[in-house]
């Protein structure tokens, strides 16, 4: 709250009254939007930078995804297009192996569709591994589909991993 407050986003602590907010709220999304708009989110556990993650929009996520990558050793990282796609919003290489990787910042867990686009998408791009970055689960439809076209399923535990392995390296 006192960082809150810092940043004028409520007001101070009075005795006798509880604080106020002084941003209205589109001040407010705007402000919280700002915080996570920036590629580089870096909190100081890996916990808060999952929580960071999960507020992010989608477009954010992405950025933020092939920046992990980066700090992964990943090379040629590059966010794709926002629109045509082909399902695939994320080039990379590392080991001389080119991937496609589909970021998808949800609320709940991500079915086949995904896996499908993906999938479809790494031939596209001339990739040969396809990927699906989420801050999410999957459902079983969508590991069993993704079992049988070799896509990775890179969910909220493999973030929690990635985000452990790029703090202590």
């Amino acid at each position: 709250m006192d960082l809150l407050e810092q940043v004028g986003v409520v007001s101070p602590l009075d005795k006798k009254n509880s604080r106020k907010i002084l941003l209205t709220r589109e001040q407010y999304r705007r402000y919280k939007q700002s915080l996570f708009t920036l590629s580089n989110v870096r909190a100081s556990t890996v916990e808060d930078e999952l929580a960071c993650v999960d507020a992010m929009e989608g477009h954010d996520f992405e950025h933020w995804g092939a920046d992990l990558l980066r700090d992964l050793g990943f090379t040629k990282v590059e966010v794709t297009r926002g629109s045509g796609d082909q399902g695939v919003d994320i080039l990379a290489e590392k080991d001389g192996i080119r991937y496609a990787v589909q970021c998808k910042r949800y609320h709940s867990p991500l079915g086949n569709k995904p896996v499908q686009e993906v999938h479809a998408g790494k031939e596209m791009y001339q990739c040969q591994i396809g990927a699906v970055m989420t801050n999410r689960y999957f459902t079983p439809s969508g590991r069993e589909i993704a079992e049988k076209t070799g896509v990775l399923l890179w969910d909220r535990d493999w973030l929690r991993d990635a985000i452990n392995r790029r703090q202590i390296g």
